[in-house]
């Protein structure tokens, strides 16, 4: 070769470039390969009353067709980016299921309680209620899952 390198060192050249990047982070990597944080927790869900006169809350894991039933969620996110509540709702002798998600509105501190709220339709049985919590990045808690009893109202 008239220049001098040959095509063996070429190559070698370009392995050691490729092990170089390979033993460091990837300085070319998307930013889906990034680090988005840390998921919200859902610690405890107390479902019941709540009485907005006198601020307090009835735990019951029973409600009549009819009620609205109240959530007490105790969560936490160290990022303060909760963004959306979801709730899915089961009725465990027919499987029909609804979901619905709103939006959480603020995060001033890491541990938070948010009061959400429910209309029982029915029907009549046992129901599996789940909650989960998505960060503005996407990530999300696990779900926490309470059993409900519904009953016709008197």
């Amino acid at each position: 070769m008239k220049n001098g390198v040959s095509v063996t060192k070429v190559v070698a050249i370009v392995l050691l470039m490729v092990f170089t990047l390979v033993g460091c982070n990837d300085p070319f990597g998307s930013e889906d390969d990034k680090d988005k944080g840390t998921a919200p927790q859902i610690h405890q869900v107390i479902l019941g009353y709540y009485n907005s006169t006198n601020g307090q809350f009835s735990p019951t894991y029973r409600f009549a067709i009819g009620e609205r039933a109240d959530a007490l969620i105790s969560a936490s996110d160290p990022d303060l980016d909760m963004a959306t509540l979801t709730t899915k709702t089961t009725h465990v002798d027919s499987r029909n299921a609804d979901t619905y998600t709103i939006r959480i509105e603020g995060q001033p501190q890491v541990d938070m309680t948010y009061l959400a709220y429910m209309e029982i339709i029915g029907p009549v049985g046992e129901w599996k209620v789940e909650f989960q919590i998505t960060d503005r990045e996407g990530n999300k808690s696990a779900w926490y899952s309470r059993n409900v009893t519904v009953i016709n109202k008197s």
